[in-house]
């Protein structure tokens, strides 16, 4: 090998280990020793969870801020509707359990690797957040990433990357995935309204020409069946049909909330109905109710009869609440007891239906979306509350014999023998058969034989004897 060579080969290796030592650097800059919150360590550290009063989320571009007020949750972006509290504390208990599984120390440039950068020009690899106040300070806000793949591949259970507002150290990795978090604000309410206490009176009024009719039922108390108002005259309650009324609106569920406009562009006006109810504490409400539109079909010139009508499948329902439950009255010295009995659960349940109702004061002028097969109760029309009343037919009664002894003499129920030299009286109008009855000659019967005729007479011979030969008659000449 000559000089020149090895002086080659000299320049580079140096130059090998100056590309190594200036790697080995730049690697240890952006990754350090330690990260601030070791394995094991919880994500939350002082912060304690009842003092929060502000949840935000967010995915993509989606937010949801939950805010507590007198003491009760809302959702701000759904004009302070109370907010699903299952929800909430699933949340809550996901943050309250996240431990450190997994520490890595790397610079903010590499958070995009690990979709933590909330700057990031993608949607999907942007973090979800969850951020917690208490008052007007902010105190933390979890970044979520994606998930840590281990061996086994994707989605093996390898926990989820996060980063901590208030800790620049690094990313962590916890066992909780927070996979049902949703930042979408219809996906945080309540679709279950708990309104009316057993209702005693239903007051609806549709207007004049419309599809519905008008109608009211009532009963004295919760317990009774309902009773049809200014029924036709010989008919009754059907209490059958009337039944579902007992229960309407005590809970039910919709399906969303709707605005001024959209309510504007979905229902038929022309078949709104105003429906006042009073429940069993007194409370009075007035709800207004109005089919979505729909499109009818037209009869065809080949139709012999008109096509179907097509019912709506969903309503918007609103209401207002006239009066607050009433103090229960006290029942007589001579009431029975049930109406005694009655008294003493309204007596016990009015503390919770005035806070109730203070929680559904937060929803009154809301339009509610809500499922026909919710709404069918008060769909009924007045005939179908009302039949014909049962027409009840006297008998006289009959007289049952009383038995008397066992006699020879045959019982007069069980059919009993004609008459000598009666004639039985014809079946089916046609004349009876007459009986045709054999009569048989008398049989003589021979003296029995003496002892001159018990002799025995010679045997007769079987011999045949010849015939006497016929002469033939003589032919003339």
């Amino acid at each position: 090998m000559s000089r020149k060579q090895l002086l080659i080969l000299w320049i580079l290796t140096l130059v090998a280990g100056l590309i190594i030592f200036k790697t080995k650097n730049d690697k240890d800059d952006k990754i350090t020793v330690s990260t601030k919150l070791e394995i094991g360590a919880e994500t939350l550290g002082d912060i304690d969870l009842g003092k929060i009063t502000e949840v935000a989320v967010t995915a993509g571009d989606d937010t949801t801020t939950a805010v507590l007020k007198e003491n009760r949750w809302f959702v701000s972006e759904e004009g302070n509707f109370p907010v699903n509290l299952q929800t909430l504390s699933g949340i809550f208990d996901d943050l309250q359990k996240a431990r450190v599984i997994q520490a890595t120390s790397i610079e903010k440039d590499y958070y995009d690797r690990f979709h933590l950068d909330p700057e990031n020009e993608k949607t999907d690899n942007r973090p979800k957040t969850i951020t917690l106040k208490s008052g007007e300070e902010t105190l933390i806000t979890y970044y979520i990433g994606k998930r840590n793949e281990t061996k086994g591949g994707r989605g093996s259970g390898g926990g989820r990357y996060i980063r901590l507002s208030n800790d620049d150290s690094g990313v962590y990795v916890i066992k909780e995935g927070f996979d049902n978090l949703q930042a979408k604000p219809e996906d945080w309410i309540t679709k279950s309204l708990t309104l009316l206490d057993s209702p005693i009176k239903v007051e609806v009024k549709a207007k004049e020409g419309g599809s519905y009719e008008s109608w009211t039922v009532s009963r004295p108390t919760a317990v009774d069946d309902f009773t049809l108002e200014d029924g036709t005259a010989g008919w009754e309650t059907n209490s059958t049909e009337a039944m579902a009324l007992k229960n309407f609106f005590t809970q039910v569920n919709f399906t969303d909330l709707l605005n001024e406009q959209e309510v504007k562009d979905l229902v038929n006006e022309n078949d709104q109905r105003e429906v006042n109810i009073t429940d069993s504490s007194g409370a009075k409400y007035l709800f207004t109710i109005t089919p979505e539109k729909v499109e009818q079909p037209e009869k065809k010139p080949d139709d012999k009869a008109p096509p179907a009508k097509v019912e709506p499948s969903n309503f918007v329902v609103s209401f207002k609440i006239l009066n607050g439950p009433t103090e229960p009255k006290k029942p007589a010295a001579d009431a029975t007891v049930q109406q005694q009995a009655e008294y003493q659960a309204r007596v016990a349940n009015r503390d919770k239906l005035i806070k109730n109702m203070e929680l559904q004061k937060t929803l009154e002028g809301r339009n509610f979306k809500i499922a026909a097969t919710h709404i069918k109760a008060i769909n009924k029309r007045k005939q179908q509350l009302e039949k014909a009343k049962k027409v009840s037919v006297t008998t006289k009664p009959v007289k049952v014999p009383t038995p008397g002894p066992v006699t020879d003499t045959p019982s007069p129920f069980i059919n009993p023998p004609p008459i000598p030299g009666s004639t039985p009286a014809p079946k089916n109008g046609k004349p009876p058969r007459k009986r045709i009855e054999a009569v048989t000659p008398p049989i003589a019967i021979p003296p029995r034989p003496g002892n001159k005729e018990k002799e025995v007479k010679p045997a007769e011979t079987t011999e045949k004897k010849d015939a006497p030969k016929k002469e033939a008659p003589e032919k003339s000449e």
